[in-house]
């Protein structure tokens, strides 16, 4: 547990002394250096590629069964023994019934060589590079898991940044309607009451102020750690163009055709069909028969024999002929395991389809709640105006003025959700059409 604990600590101190060199860089990170900050760092990435390379690996072995296996052996033995006549003989007055001690030594070599195996290997190999590959696509999927997270908390950061300024300007319209008011007030042309109601408008801009604060660190938080960094780390970001496309021109029969052919979660799904296919072959190998040919030489020397020469080559058959029905089970296993993969894999494909029509639906939403959304600011925005101006001219009153300064906040907050969702749902739909990937 004391071993675990301090490897905890000496990752966490080695990953802040790299947070703190960021920290006095203090360098604005674009949207595609954020997505090249996560790759590096995401402990997800790690864990994928490792996966490959284990996979990797794995083939090799599967390979290694075509090649002919080696060994050396050596021995040394010094041994003593005692000397048993048959019956009614016995030795000799001057000799002893121990023989020994002596010393024995051999040393050889060994080949073995697998020239038939009824499919065996061919089976293991397919299984393990279809598994291989499956893994190259689960890692494909994870790059686009990173990508997707980091574009939804960058967005999340940039709307609540602002948010922030919204709040911000909230706060300095509601203190310019608080003097406005008193100064009509002192005038005389205004109620106290009118200056009650901007002062209550003040506090609530000071609460609206103190929660976008709170939305942009936690957003701050999120954003560090989609990149693999601590959630207190500070950074700065640079907005990116903010236009907003209409995605018409799209055929849905084209959509679906690239997201087969790109999605990586399909392609795990289809690399697992084969990995099956290759354990069916495998499975029907043990019904046939094994011919491997092997060879072996050993040099052999002693006290009681002088040195000598062993050598051995030859062939042998292995016809397995009855395991208790063990091999027709194996067999059967086999076969209702690819049965189920090529099941999953058309549920996947289902599945997918429906993912990129629902993902294909909220960009359309989300690219007319962005229009309305900005046309709502605009008349907002002028009903401010008139408003203020009317107050002004005594031909208003305050709750008009406050009535239209709500709407305004509403309708700029409405606005930078609208857009962060576009963005987000921009994201989504390439993710879900499998093109949402930053190559390596």
């Amino acid at each position: 547990m004391k071993r675990r604990v301090g490897f905890l600590l000496l990752m966490a101190g080695a990953t802040l002394a790299g947070v703190a060199t960021a920290q006095d860089t203090n360098v604005a990170l674009t949207l595609e250096e954020c997505v090249g900050v996560a790759l590096k760092n995401n402990p997800a990435m790690e864990v994928a590629r490792t996966g490959v390379a284990a996979a990797d690996e794995s083939a090799g072995e599967a390979r290694a069964g075509y090649y002919p296996r080696l060994s050396a052996n050596a021995g040394y033995s010094r041994w003593t023994k005692l000397a048993f006549m048959p019956s009614g003989l016995t030795l000799p007055p001057e000799t002893s019934d121990l023989i020994g001690p002596t010393d024995d030594w051999m040393a050889g070599l060994t080949a073995q060589w697998t020239l038939f195996d009824s499919g065996e290997r061919g089976g293991k190999r397919k299984a393990t590079q279809a598994t291989r590959k499956a893994m190259e696509s689960m890692e494909r999927q994870t790059r686009q898991d990173v990508v997707m997270a980091v574009h939804q908390a960058f967005f999340e950061y940039l709307a609540a940044q602002e948010s922030r300024q919204v709040a911000d300007d909230g706060l300095v319209r509601a203190a310019d309607h608080l003097k406005l008011a008193t100064d009509r007030v002192k005038a005389g042309a205004a109620a106290q009451a009118d200056e009650s109601r901007a002062q209550v408008e003040v506090a609530n801009a000071k609460l609206g102020v103190l929660r976008a604060e709170s939305r942009l660190r936690i957003a701050q938080g999120r954003l560090n750690t989609a990149m693999g960094l601590p959630a207190e780390n500070s950074i700065r970001i640079v907005k990116p163009g903010t236009d907003v496309t209409a995605p018409g021109g799209l055929k849905i029969s084209e959509i679906m055709d690239t997201a087969s052919k790109n999605r990586p979660d399909l392609q795990v799904a289809l690399q697992r069909v084969e990995a099956a296919r290759g354990d069916v072959s495998t499975a029907k190998s043990t019904f046939g028969p094994k011919v491997t040919v092997q060879g072996s030489y050993d040099r052999r020397e002693g006290d009681l024999a002088g040195p000598g020469d062993e050598w051995l080559v030859g062939v042998s058959v292995d016809l397995p002929l009855f395991s208790g029905f063990g091999t027709v089970h194996r067999v059967s296993r086999a076969k209702a395991t690819l049965s189920q993969a090529e099941a999953v894999g058309q549920q996947q494909v289902l599945n997918a389809r429906q993912e990129v029509w629902a993902a294909y639906s909220r960009l359309l939403e989300s690219y007319q709640a962005v229009q309305a959304t900005t046309a709502q600011v605009a008349d907002a925005q002028e009903s401010v105006r008139r408003a203020t101006e009317r107050y002004q001219a005594g031909a208003g009153i305050m709750a008009d003025l406050l009535d239209a300064e709500t709407a305004l906040a509403q309708s700029e907050a409405g606005r930078i959700d609208a857009q962060k969702d576009y963005f987000v749902a921009s994201a989504a739909f390439k993710k879900a059409m499998g093109v949402l990937i930053v190559e390596k």
